[in-house]
């Protein structure tokens, strides 16, 4: 097997054990080499992709919510039934995105 720079699978020489190998073997190898690619795959996605952590605002309230949220469509009292659904950091993605919203 051989390794790139980046400490990834990049060639596998089958050409010595091949042959000792019943079909089962063989397919069991060929089913982990694809897992182990798609593995590498995902990591390097992962590690591409932006992260963004943030500290909770403790007690975010559906009213200071509707007061900062510009587009005040429908009626008050379903969107607070709505917002008593979400989770608390469902709570504080939506209230710190109404400023990207605003733009």
């Amino acid at each position: 097997m051989t390794y790139d720079v980046r400490g990834n699978l990049s060639l596998v020489d089958m050409s010595e054990i091949l042959p000792n190998l019943t079909d089962i073997q063989i397919e069991w190898i060929w089913a982990e080499l694809i897992k182990a690619i798609h593995t590498q795959e995902r990591i390097r996605r992962f590690h591409s992709e932006k992260i963004e952590i943030l500290e909770l605002t403790e007690g975010i309230t559906f009213e200071a919510f509707w007061k900062e949220y510009p587009n005040k469509v429908g009626r008050k009292e379903r969107c607070r039934e709505l917002w008593r659904m979400l989770t608390d950091a469902e709570k504080h993605k939506a209230f710190h995105s109404i400023k990207s919203y605003k733009k």
